[in-house]
């Protein structure tokens, strides 16, 4: 049996947008330090005219490219984002979730609207969701319904919400 010919697995516009982001982090990094693409490219083990070329935005470089390739193909074993592997490869699972993948960060409004809940006993919390889920039908509405907990909405203002809500995403 041959090896199976690993393929291009990210596109070229991704791979692009790859570099930029590559290139404005090298940037912004040197900018910050106070440092000339010649110190940095000495850091990292690089001749100035490599290390430019990492700076350039506009064509992914062979090595950083591959590099990526290589990772997006093992991660993609076990369905893993690039993020979700290195954070795997690093021994920071507590920042995955259940099902192996990157947990997400909450906004700020969400860190606001649930800060309430906190004070509540977790048993109590707990219970309180898991009764609540199973009186309503919708992923919108429990959301809104947890909201209520947190904002003091009175119940008709909700159901007003919850149906312009509902609307709106229907649309």
């Amino acid at each position: 049996m041959g090896r199976k010919q690993a393929t291009n697995n990210i596109s070229k516009k991704r791979m692009v947008e790859y570099q930029r982001q590559l290139s404005n982090f090298l940037k912004t990094y040197r900018a910050k330090q106070g440092l000339l693409a010649k110190d940095v490219a000495e850091d990292i083990g690089y001749t100035p005219a490599r290390y430019g070329q990492l700076e350039s935005e506009s064509t992914p470089q062979t090595r950083f490219a591959s590099s990526l390739e290589f990772l997006y193909t093992i991660s993609s074993l076990d369905n893993m984002s690039i993020s979700e592997f290195i954070i795997f490869l690093e021994g920071e699972q507590d920042r995955l979730n259940d099902l192996g993948q990157l947990k997400r960060e909450l906004y700020q409004w969400e860190h606001k609207a649930l800060k309430p809940l906190d004070a509540i006993n977790r048993d109590l919390r707990d219970d309180y969701i898991e009764g609540l889920s199973s009186l309503i039908s919708s992923k919108t509405e429990l959301v809104l319904k947890l909201c209520t907990l947190a904002t003091g909405l009175d119940d008709k203002v909700l159901q007003k919400f919850i149906s312009l809500f509902e609307e709106l995403a229907s649309e």
